[in-house]
């Protein structure tokens, strides 16, 4: 079980949509397409 990186909330496997992002090699899950697109901007803040 993953965590958004930008609020917390806990991501479950399964999922029908998942919502990634790669960032330095390594995929990223998010909640949101909003969380996803915010990560995007600045990376650096949430890792």
């Amino acid at each position: 079980m993953d965590k958004c990186p930008v609020c917390g909330e806990k991501l479950y496997e399964g999922r029908e949509e998942q919502i990634v992002t790669l960032y330095q090699g390594k995929n990223y899950h998010f909640c949101s397409t909003d969380h996803r697109d915010e990560f995007e901007e600045q990376p650096g803040k949430y890792v």
